[in-house]
């Protein structure tokens, strides 16, 4: 009976996928532009007029931020969470030396087993949220109303906030990634210009771009169209270019091309992360979409969220967190690994902000309460030191993250840090110091965070 429910299943997801796939592809069709856009790797504005398109000075991170409005306690046993009265899972009581950035630090064993290169540029900033409770999560992700309203990201998140930065055209300057948009692979909450974001799941994805059998998926034959694109942009370079232009081409074309070889595979990369009816779209899925996404440069953010707990207010033997925290560490080494293999670990930036973090104390049921005044920002990318940033003390009981050095020579009070995480994340990402200034209101850079 499993069975033919789990073929029945399959069936109708494959149905859907062909219905989503043949509407997609009627508008790529109809648009010819995009589907050049997509077949070379070039940003829409550069194929309009190639001659005329202005080089940016470098090219912003792609970010891809794992959140969640469940509170993980992603906090209670990483680098910097070893502290007096601070208690842990059995599994992970005794802390593991490691190294971040060339430094000595101590955490839950998962987390000394990521590889070196990672550790090399992977941060931790304990700071504080200032929110006690899951509705606060749409505030805290707007760093609470510190992010500036635009044209273009007015009253929305951070993440909107960056991903208007990294697509906006100023006098002619070409788009980096095919859609302005951030690409919400979970189902927390994110908007734009005010506007609900509706989730693309890796599983949906893995519908859409699967082929029926024995057939070539119509959005992944791109190699004719691509060839004409590109032999119509150099052309035009060649006579009117600049060498800075020239330059910027060979570089989107060399990520096009990548990008059209991991773009024929996606369907069967996806398959072969097995969708399972208990975990149809885990930490893992979301992830390795995220990678293959980020080659193509579809979006410039892209969210995700990986357990590490969840609300555990009633995780007696702290086993959930134990188990979570195991995989989820082991999902982001497994991303890490996969932004290896496709050639993009110097173009992406990882980081990881909750609603709030966890007690360092259990409650009497033997699980944590929230705690509005510790959490733990994880970062890591080219552009991030390694290293643990700011500190926490257990005072009367709780958990209360401690003032974090600024590159200014001052300190950052805890209830200005979460302010302090979104600018130094958003330095980390290639932007201006000035133009995160303008975006972000009272923001300190930390000290040391930027490599």
């Amino acid at each position: 009976m499993k069975l033919r429910q789990n073929t029945k299943r399959r069936e109708q997801t494959r149905h859907r996928g062909i219905g989503r796939r043949a509407f997609l592809v009627g508008g790529l069709a109809s648009s010819g532009l995009l589907l050049r856009s997509l077949a070379t790797g070039l940003p829409p504005e550069f194929l309009i007029n190639p001659a005329r398109a202005q080089v940016p000075d470098g090219l912003p991170q792609t970010l891809v931020l794992a959140t969640s409005s469940a509170g993980d306690p992603v906090n209670a046993n990483c680098p910097g969470s070893y502290v007096a009265n601070a208690q842990h899972p059995d599994a992970f009581a005794m802390p593991t030396p490691m190294t971040l950035g060339g430094r000595p630090t101590e955490a839950a064993a998962p987390w000394a087993a990521l590889p070196l290169a990672l550790r090399d540029r992977m941060a931790f900033v304990h700071h504080a949220t200032r929110s006690p409770a899951h509705t606060d999560y749409r505030s805290t992700m707007g760093l609470h109303g510190s992010v500036r309203s635009t044209s273009t990201n007015a009253g929305d998140m951070f993440a909107s906030m960056i991903a208007g930065l990294t697509t906006a055209v100023v006098a002619g300057t070409p788009n980096t990634t095919l859609q302005v948009e951030p690409l919400p692979l979970t189902g927390e909450d994110l908007t734009y210009g005010g506007r609900p974001l509706q989730t693309v799941a890796p599983s949906q994805l893995a519908a859409l771009f699967a082929p029926p059998d024995g057939e070539v998926a119509p959005l992944l034959n791109l190699r004719p169209l691509r060839d004409q694109a590109i032999e119509r942009v150099y052309r035009i370079l060649r006579e009117d270019g600049t060498a800075a232009q020239r330059s910027f081409v060979d570089r989107y074309i060399r990520s096009g091309e990548q990008a059209r070889q991991l773009g024929e595979g996606l369907g069967a990369q996806l398959a072969a992360l097995e969708f399972g009816e208990d975990v149809v779209d885990g930490a893992e899925h979301q992830l390795a979409t995220a990678a293959i996404l980020a080659a193509a440069r579809v979006a410039p953010v892209m969210t995700v969220r990986i357990p590490f707990g969840g609300d555990n207010h009633q995780d007696s033997e702290l086993t959930d967190e134990t188990a979570q925290t195991t995989a989820g560490v082991a999902a982001i080494g497994d991303f890490w690994n996969g932004l290896v293999a496709a050639g993009i670990e110097d173009d992406v930036t990882f980081g990881l902000l909750n609603v709030f973090g966890r007690r360092l104390m259990r409650n009497t049921a033997g699980g944590r309460d929230h705690n509005r005044n510790h959490g733990v920002m994880i970062a890591f990318g080219p552009r991030v030191r390694g290293g643990v940033y700011g500190s926490v003390e257990v005072i009367a009981g709780a958990a209360q993250s401690q003032p974090i050095p600024a590159a200014d020579g001052g300190e950052i009070a805890p209830e200005n840090s979460l302010e302090a995480v979104g600018t130094s994340l958003g330095i980390a990402l290639g932007h201006d110091p000035e133009a995160i200034g303008q975006q972000i209101t009272g923001g300190q850079l930390i000290d040391g965070f930027i490599a």
